[in-house]
Order: C-alpha cells, then sequence, then structure tokens
C-alpha cells in the first residue's frame, strides 16, 4: 500500500511540475529537445549501441589463449530450492557430460526444500553427486555463499537445476582459462519457447542480445554473465549479502572489478525451457531491474576506473536498459503535454508522436487480442512495451528496496 502511495505522489509531482513549466514563455522548445533526447537514448541503447560495437570490433579485438586439451579441476554447483520436478533430469544430464569424472565435483546446494529435492539429489550419491542441504530456507545468494566454502577445485560452474547441458559444453567453458586474463566464461542458453504468445519475439530480442555478449567479450570484457550457465576462477568469487537479488551479475562483475576478463562462450550451448506466461516474465524482469538499481545504489559492478571501454559497455548496455521504463514514460508524458502547447508541432515532433502512437496502439492491441501476438508487427512491440513497464515497476522496487529475494516456485 505504501508503495502504491508513493508511486502515486511521484506521477502527482512530475504531473504538477511539468504543468507548471507548460505555462513558462517559450517552453516548447525545452520539451521538444527533452522528447528527442530520450528518444535518442531509448533507441541507442536498442539499436546505436550493437551497431557500434560492430565498428570497433576489429580495431578492439582481444584475441587470447584457448586450449581445447585443458582440464582443470572443476565444480558444478547448482542451487536449487524446490526442483523434485526437474532435478531428476539434470542429475543425469550433468553425469553424462563429456569431462574427465576424477575432476569434475557435482554439488547440489538445496537451500531448505521441501518437496523432495534432498531425497533425489541424495539418491545419485552412489553416483558422484554430492548434496549440501540447508535449514532453513534463506535465500540463492545464502545457498552460493555456503556452497562455495566447501569447494576447492580451479574452476566453479554455476547452473540453474532447469538448465540442460550440452555434453561438450564444460570443456569449451574452461578452455579459456589456460589463459590468466580470463577470469570468467559465460555460455549461450538458449530458451525453449515455442509454445507462448511472445516467442517470436522474445528469440529476436536474445538473438540481438547473444551478439552483443559476443562482441563484448571480445573486445575486453562482456557485462554480466547469463545466471544459468557461467564458470569462474574460484579464487575470484567474493562471498556478498544475503540481500543481494541479481547474484550471476554481481558475481561476475566483480570478476571484473578485480582486473580480469569476462568473455562470452557460443559453443558451450545449454537449454531452457522457458515456461513463463507474459504476467509472470514481467515479474521476473521487473526483479531483475530491480536487482541492477541495487547494485547501482550499492556500488557492487563498477569495472576499474581506468577501464573506460567497460565503462562504457555497463552504461550503454545494461545502465541505460534498466532505465527504459522510466524514460518511455517520461517521454509520453512530455508529449502529452507538447500537444497542447503552443505554437504548433513541427514535422519532426509530429513523426515523433506518431511512432510512439503507433508503436503504442500495436502494443496494447496485443494486450486485448491475444491472437494477434503471432504476428511479428505486432508482438516485439508488444514486448518492448511490457518489458518497458517491468522496467518502470522494477526501478521503483529497487530505490524502494522493496524486491524480494527469496526463491520464487518454478511453474511447470
Amino acid at each position: 500500500m505504501m508503495s502504491a502511495c508513493a508511486i502515486v505522489l511521484a506521477v502527482a509531482a512530475l504531473l504538477l511540475m511539468l504543468s507548471l513549466l507548460a505555462f513558462v514563455p517559450n517552453a516548447a522548445p525545452i520539451f521538444n529537445a527533452a522528447i528527442f533526447v530520450l528518444f535518442f537514448l531509448q533507441a541507442y541503447t536498442l539499436v546505436g549501441y550493437p551497431l557500434i560495437l560492430k565498428m570497433i570490433y576489429a580495431p578492439l579485438r582481444r584475441p587470447h589463449r584457448i586450449d581445447d586439451e585443458y582440464e582443470p579441476s572443476v565444480t558444478l554447483l547448482i542451487a536449487a530450492y524446490n526442483e523434485a520436478g526437474i532435478l531428476v533430469d539434470k542429475l543425469a544430464n550433468s553425469l553424462q557430460l563429456d569431462y574427465p569424472r576424477d575432476k569434475l565435483r557435482i554439488l547440489v546446494v538445496s537451500d531448505g526444500s521441501t518437496d523432495g529435492t534432498d531425497l533425489i539429489a541424495s539418491q545419485f550419491a552412489d553416483q558422484g553427486v554430492e548434496l549440501l542441504p540447508l535449514v532453513p530456507n534463506r535465500g540463492k545468494m545464502t545457498a552460493l555463499n555456503e556452497g562455495f566454502k566447501t569447494i576447492s577445485s580451479e574452476i566453479v560452474v554455476l547452473s540453474d537445476a532447469n538448465v540442460m547441458y550440452d555434453p561438450a559444453s564444460i570443456r569449451k567453458l574452461v578452455r579459456h582459462f589456460i589463459d590468466p586474463s580470463i577470469g570468467a566464461v559465460s555460455g549461450k542458453v538458449t530458451l525453449v519457447n515455442e509454445h507462448l504468445s511472445y516467442a517470436v519475439a522474445e528469440v529476436q530480442y536474445y538473438g540481438v542480445e547473444h551478439s552483443i555478449q559476443q562482441l563484448e567479450g571480445d573486445t575486453g570484457s562482456m557485462i554480466g554473465s547469463d545466471g544459468a550457465m557461467y564458470a569462474l576462477r574460484r579464487k575470484l568469487y567474493r562471498s556478498l549479502p544475503a540481500d543481494t537479488i541479481l547474484d550471476d551479475f554481481v558475481i561476475s562483475m566483480g570478476v571484473v572489478s578485480q582486473g580480469y576478463r569476462l568473455i562470452h562462450e557460443s559453443e558451450a550451448v545449454a537449454y531452457e525451457r522457458n515456461v513463463e506466461e507474459i504476467g509472470r516474465e514481467f515479474q521476473r524482469k521487473a526483479r531483475i531491474i530491480a536487482g541492477g538499481v541495487q547494485t547501482l545504489l550499492r556500488r557492487q559492478i563498477f569495472p576499474p576506473k581506468n577501464d573506460l571501454l567497460t565503462w562504457f559497455k555497463l552504461i550503454s548496455h545494461k545502465i541505460l536498459r534498466w532505465i527504459i521504463g522510466p524514460m518511455v514514460f517520461l517521454m509520453t508524458i512530455l508529449m502529452l503535454f507538447r500537444l497542447w502547447m503552443p505554437p504548433p508541432l513541427s514535422w519532426p515532433v509530429v513523426v515523433l508522436v506518431d511512432m510512439a502512437a503507433v508503436f503504442f496502439l500495436l502494443g496494447c492491441s496485443a494486450c486485448f487480442v491475444p491472437a494477434l501476438r503471432r504476428l511479428k508487427c505486432v508482438v516485439l512491440p508488444y514486448y518492448l512495451l511490457v518489458m518497458s513497464g517491468a522496467s518502470l515497476v522494477g526501478c521503483w522496487r529497487g530505490l524502494l528496496g522493496s524486491q524480494s529475494v527469496t526463491w520464487k516456485q518454478r511453474q511447470e
């Protein structure tokens, strides 16, 4: 209730400020400029930044050593909470990985599970699977902190319980660690989501995302890993507060902050079945954004001060994307005020207003007519509109510190 009231008050204050500014003589150019700046920032983070990465790729590419025969000791750490429905498949998949068994430890950290997860994990003990049961449930970050206390292997691979690895994936990840400059490697997780109403848009979105990750890693460090599949040097792990929301991002960027590289390995492939329809996907995205805001407020993810390229990537790829919801909201409000302000709109502003109106109408039409989500021209505006809303909610939760850090029961 308090959060809802605070949102209403904040919006009311914004509208009051803009309404007063609207009566200031010659205020229209200020509104026009603000609209264009907000539009440019949104276009830049979604389209401009990937293009710039491609332009700077050749001169800034940083090759490193790779050795396919390199076989360091590895621990596959699976943090789980009530994963009985998928854990048998996950452990069977893990035992089929193409890596020497005497160099691969499989550790399941069960964080207060109550659905039989512990029993299932213990049934694989004779095959070398280890179980670390925690009681009571204290959240994923605590599970990771406790799990790392028991690990002495050189490399740790962190995995979600519902993600199935290609047999060669561990080898593909660890072959990079022969180079001492590499601190962490993120794999390519492919979503199996053809049954979802927004599947086409999600595939397009993550196709661009994987391309960005590859370009970032090849030119230095990528910004954040995929929490479902990434490896890091054990010595670089730093315990984090139990209320950390975005654990994978903070852990992997912690590696970068220590002066090591975080790269992307497209041949280390895993598959994750996304069963979250748009409502639950909205909440998941809002949680990610809240976690991003939390990391900014705590200054947990900043690269070295002299690493200007990584700073550029962090701002372009993450920070601007995290706040895209507030930018969309503010631009919409400014456009509405500008419509009734004198003088009449100039043609550049008219074009922007028309583009925004078409985008908004296409997105809203898919909200009310689900069948339209199968159309490519509709589903992408719909997906981006929903994600912008998630960004707005997530930013607010992050600022208020109201985002829950407890595990969510996985939807089957």
